[in-house]
């Protein structure tokens, strides 16, 4: 056993963040402890001709540098830090970089809720993942997530005390245990995870996400239900709920899969396993696939009814009808339409059942 021998630390320490606080000041956190007087002395530099004035030791994990010339905006930086050690003399090794930008002001939609946790093996935690879905580097500093109450929006959590930039096209998987979640979901990307001090009460079975910004704004938010998740799961327990489409409504609820079980029904810091974007449209209604497999492997699971009308205004439902004519789903009733959208229908029909293998017919109905 461990506990029966040494156990010398042999890990070298890592950089594992850099994030501009603002245009002169970058905050590096580093996964463990640092010798003090080592993160004194260190050597750090940063590309593109940007000089540093001031290193200041912040915490044990954290160093902040201030620069003698401000950042510019959509620029890449990247620091590199050599000569720090851990608590007992280990190097810092090969990762000893860190990407860095500008960050700036996000906007309602730019940074959007990808995926949901509420129902948790066991005693496991919950999580909600973000993904920015925009061309801008936002902080989450002073971004919270929160919960509806009894008509408002209530139990506020601050996600980040200190700076956390999302670059363009980043996941980000909060939690307050993040150590549950990789040891539950071992294919999580862990360098995307941020663990929140605490986080707001999500029912098993429905409730509604809300992601405020720094300005108060409401970011995104997602009403969810038990219903949401395919039916033909025997327990929803330990299953997220991923969201097909960043640029569908959030709260369009045939945009939302239980994760495939193919990668462990969930996907913390990384791609998607439903992800399944609309295709262009090309005609007034778009079906594809044509062949599709609602089996809950991540591949093919749901068919995307897509449509583009000149106009607004159109009113529209779309049942679903097997090879002999009988109605099996009623899958959108009286909708009111924009001028394009998307609908997914995954295979199962009204009584809660996976549909026969066989043909279907689509009837789209807009008035």
């Amino acid at each position: 056993n461990s506990v029966a021998g040494t156990n010398p630390d042999n890990q070298a320490p890592v950089l594992s963040r850099a994030d501009a606080v603002d245009s002169i000041n970058v905050l590096l956190s580093f996964n463990e402890q640092l010798d003090s007087i080592s993160a004194a002395t260190a050597m750090y530099s940063v590309n593109n001709g940007i000089t540093i004035l001031l290193d200041s030791v912040m915490t044990s994990k954290t160093v902040k540098l201030t620069l003698g010339s401000e950042l510019q905006k959509n620029v890449i930086y990247t620091v590199t830090v050599s000569g720090a050690t851990d608590c007992v003399g280990n190097f810092l090794g090969a990762e000893n970089t860190a990407v860095f930008a500008l960050p700036e002001q996000g906007i309602p939609g730019d940074i959007i809720i990808n995926e949901i946790l509420s129902d948790p093996i066991e005693s496991g935690s919950d999580f909600i993942e973000l993904y920015n879905n925009s061309d801008r580097f936002i902080n989450l500093n002073g971004w919270q997530l929160a919960a509806m109450g009894t008509d408002t929006i209530d139990d506020f959590e601050s996600i980040s005390s200190s700076s956390y930039v999302l670059f363009p096209g980043d996941y980000v998987m909060l939690s307050t245990d993040t150590a549950n979640i990789k040891a539950t979901y071992p294919l999580a990307n862990s360098s995307s995870f941020l663990q929140m001090d605490g986080f707001p009460t999500y029912s098993n079975d429905n409730g509604t996400v809300i992601l405020i910004n720094n300005l108060l704004e409401v970011s995104d938010s997602v009403t969810y239900d038990v219903s949401m998740h395919f039916s033909l799961l025997n327990d929803e327990e330990g299953v997220s709920l991923e969201r097909m489409d960043f640029d569908r409504p959030a709260y369009e609820k045939t945009n939302w899969h239980s994760a495939a079980e193919a990668i462990g029904f969930a996907t913390p810091g990384y791609k998607n396993s439903q992800f399944n974007p609309g295709d262009t449209i090309t005609d007034e209604i778009n079906v594809l696939p044509e062949v599709f497999s609602p089996d809950n492997d991540g591949f093919d699971d749901v068919v995307n009814i897509s449509y583009s009308f000149d106009v607004a205004g159109f009113v529209g439902s779309i049942y679903i009808y097997d090879s002999k004519g009988r109605l099996v789903k009623s899958l959108v009733q009286n909708d009111l339409l924009g001028t394009s959208g998307t609908y997914s229908w995954d295979g199962t029909i009204e009584n809660g059942e996976k549909g026969r293998i066989g043909i279907y017919v689509i009837f789209f109905e807009a008035f």
